[in-house]
């Protein structure tokens, strides 16, 4: 056992794993990985990401975030171009 898992994640509420594989994620995928290579993440930022690129093509990016608000809300940015690929906005749904 580690512990409780709130001392565990600290002032972190939420985290989330997003996966992009595929010829139809690679230009969201390159951008995010880009954005991210581009500099360290501001101290105390209110959402964290960690990016791997994947043999063969595709992104893995963890997030750990202050609030499921920023959480949601910093995935919505990076994923802004998902509903045109889609033909359809998954957002939409979310209630």
């Amino acid at each position: 056992m580690h512990g409780a898992l709130g001392s565990r994640l600290g002032r972190f509420e939420a985290l989330a794993t997003a996966l992009l594989v595929g010829p139809s994620f690679a230009t969201v995928a390159e951008k995010w990985l880009a954005v991210l290579d581009s500099k360290p993440p501001a101290p105390r930022a209110p959402v964290l990401e960690s990016a791997s690129a994947l043999e063969g093509g595709g992104l893995v990016v963890r997030l750990a975030a202050d609030s499921v608000e920023e959480l949601v809300r910093s995935l919505r940015s990076r994923l802004a171009g998902i509903p045109a690929l889609l033909g359809d906005d998954p957002w939409a749904r979310r209630a």
